[in-house]
């Protein structure tokens, strides 16, 4: 009993921000809520009024100097004296009282770091609805190789690796990596959280073409030590991840599948068109 009534004492919360104007108040009010200990803002020199809002509430801020997501992770977490720290999006919806079980199934599980289901709020149409049904396929409670934002961790396991700042995007992916190969654990819970979700095509895009600048990012990072068997692996994830994942899922029906399928091909081309232009942008400034 002492351990869920000293929750709100052992959790900081960690936001890294940029031009967030439109949910980021929305995020905080759900944050506070669930009443953690400190909240932390790590602001990527927005140009909106996103710091401003932010200022409204009680939390510490920082800036980071936009060199990439892995350094604005670390610029909050070494700021952090909790036992655990979360992280969350700006677009993040938190349901009150979600924090206590996310530590108490991590702590159950003997996991370092964990993440809880997430589902977009009130989705209001086709891409929306499609995200809901890739996630409900693709991400389901138990132990996982790799978890993401939001996430939470505790504090001592985060400290001591650290995120690799040489990172732009693929961040997460390194560090559950390293976690991996020293056998330290980490999974997904069943506690819900909610998020708002990009609402047009051009959103999608956007996110998925980040998700493929994240995989290149990864590939490069690890392409002198790995065997072409290995290469052959890492470029071919995203159509393993993002399509044949989804169709072979148990988690959703026939005729869901058929629903999303057009989502699926979609998401695939500006993930592979992301990898692109990541590693021509790389070539060229190479030479």
């Amino acid at each position: 009993m002492s351990f869920i009534m000293n929750i709100s004492n052992k959790v900081t919360v960690i936001i890294c921000v940029r031009n967030a104007e439109k949910t980021i108040g929305h995020t905080l009010e759900t944050i506070l809520k669930n009443k953690p200990k400190d909240i932390i803002i790590v602001d990527g020199n927005s140009s909106d009024n996103t710091l401003k809002i932010c200022k409204e509430y009680k939390v510490r801020i920082f800036q980071d100097k936009g060199i990439g997501l892995g350094n604005a992770r670390n610029i909050g977490l070494r700021s952090v004296n909790t036992e655990y720290v979360y992280y969350v999006g700006p677009d993040c919806i938190l349901k009150e009282n979600s924090i206590t079980p996310l530590i108490n199934n991590l702590e159950k599980n003997k996991w370092v770091g964990t993440q809880p289901l997430v589902s977009i709020y009130n989705p209001s149409n086709y891409f929306l609805k499609c995200i809901n049904l890739y996630r409900k396929a693709k991400f389901y409670p138990g132990k996982r190789k790799i978890i993401g934002t939001p996430w939470l961790y505790k504090t001592s396991i985060l400290k001591q690796y650290m995120f690799n700042e040489d990172m732009n995007y693929s961040d997460d992916t390194e560090l559950c990596s390293r976690l991996e190969k020293d056998r330290l654990s980490i999974g997904i819970t069943n506690v819900i959280s909610y998020e708002i979700g990009e609402s047009n095509i051009l959103e999608i895009f956007n996110r998925w073409k980040m998700y493929g600048a994240s995989d290149h990012d990864f590939y490069n990072l690890n392409k002198l030590s790995w065997g072409f068997k290995r290469k052959i692996i890492s470029f071919l994830s995203p159509l393993n991840k993002d399509f044949i994942l989804i169709i072979k899922s148990n988690k959703i029906n026939f005729l869901e599948k058929i629903y999303i399928l057009y989502f699926l091909i979609m998401i695939l081309i500006f993930r592979y068109y992301g990898w692109y232009l990541a590693w021509s942008n790389k070539k060229k400034d190479d030479k």
